[in-house]
């Protein structure tokens, strides 16, 4: 699986808060498909508490509309094409190297963290990253 990495950690720490960007962050995730293109969407903590959040920001991004679904805490886009296939939490230390993916999302169940670990080792640059 090749995986785009996407990280909102910049936006948050440099852009909305001015600062720096801290080497241990954390925050939640999830796994968008489009075809057989994945892209892994990493937003910290205090950017998205819910995944729905992540998958409207990582939808606009891409130009594909959609809302806010209060009673299943789920953002539903409107490409057809689009799919999420799920999401859970992470933790990082850029210092390290390291990235650690686990958890499941609430709204939009769990991913093969073995699988997407391996395909982030090799295209994000993270010297490892551990599921689980």
């Amino acid at each position: 699986m090749n995986v785009h990495y996407v990280d909102y950690s910049e936006l948050w720490f440099r852009q909305i808060q001015k600062g720096d960007l801290p080497a241990v962050r954390s925050g939640k995730f999830i796994l968008v498909a489009n075809g057989s293109s994945r892209w892994a969407v990493f937003s910290p903590a205090e950017l998205s508490r819910l995944h729905a959040t992540i998958a409207e920001r990582f939808f606009a991004s891409q130009g594909v509309p959609g809302s806010y679904h209060p009673a299943t805490k789920k953002f539903l886009h409107n490409g057809q094409e689009w799919r999420i296939l799920g999401g859970g939490l992470w933790h990082c230390d850029s210092d390290a190297g390291t990235l650690r993916i686990y958890g499941t999302s609430t709204a939009y169940g769990s991913v093969d963290l073995e699988a997407l670990a391996e395909s982030l080792e090799k295209t994000a640059g993270w010297k490892e990253v551990l599921p689980g």
